[in-house]
């Protein structure tokens, strides 16, 4: 609130667009998803209209995870497609990259398989660590795990191998559930049981 103040005392829409961004995260996590649309889609208008592509790219992130929280794969995937022509926009390939990837996940989810492989495709593999590209492991893995296709999905997950011991709690999990998956598909269970019980 008190960015919020002086964000409107000072005409600072920088401010503001950030302020907003922060009361629409408190929002969701006190269970308000209609409030926190709100704070997102004024900090994207603050944004767009003061050329502020970096928080109007941040925010069209978030509203895509909002959707993704919602099942409204259809809305996800129309605001990552704005994500993606700001990221243009910006010159930044890693953006790209990132947004190319967190695509995937709602085109997996809607049957668009081959529209997901595309997107995947689209990124460079020596540059995936340059981005945020953990939705592969959650969307393009699990595509060739359900295909039959336990060979492509492990190359896969070698890529992220790196993650294994990540401190970062969110990232060692999202890799080792993705393990998880490959191990069950190459008919290893008490392997991959062994996976999932690190996972507690």
């Amino acid at each position: 609130s008190l960015a919020v103040d002086l964000g409107e005392a000072l005409g600072l829409p920088e401010v503001l667009a950030r302020a907003f961004n922060i009361k629409s995260m408190i929002a969701g996590r006190q269970g308000h998803p209609q409030e926190a649309l709100a704070f997102l889609e004024r900090g994207i208008a603050i944004a767009l209209e003061h050329e502020l592509w970096e928080r109007a790219y941040n925010s069209y992130f978030n509203l895509s995870d909002h959707s993704f929280k919602r099942d409204r794969y259809d809305d996800a995937l129309r605001y990552l497609a704005a994500a993606l022509e700001v990221a243009r926009r910006r010159g930044t390939r890693p953006g790209e990259w990132g947004t190319l990837a967190e695509t995937t996940y709602p085109l997996y989810m809607t049957g668009r398989w081959e529209e997901a492989l595309a997107s995947a495709a689209a990124i460079p593999e020596d540059r995936l660590s340059q981005a945020t590209t953990m939705s592969l492991l959650t969307s393009v893995l699990e595509i060739h795990v359900h295909r039959g296709n336990p060979g492509e999905a492990r190359r896969l997950l070698s890529l992220f191998q790196h993650l294994e011991d990540a401190t970062d709690i969110q990232d060692r999990v999202g890799y080792l559930s993705a393990h998880a998956a490959v191990l069950r598909a190459e008919g290893r269970l008490e392997r991959g049981l062994d996976v999932q019980v690190g996972l507690g």
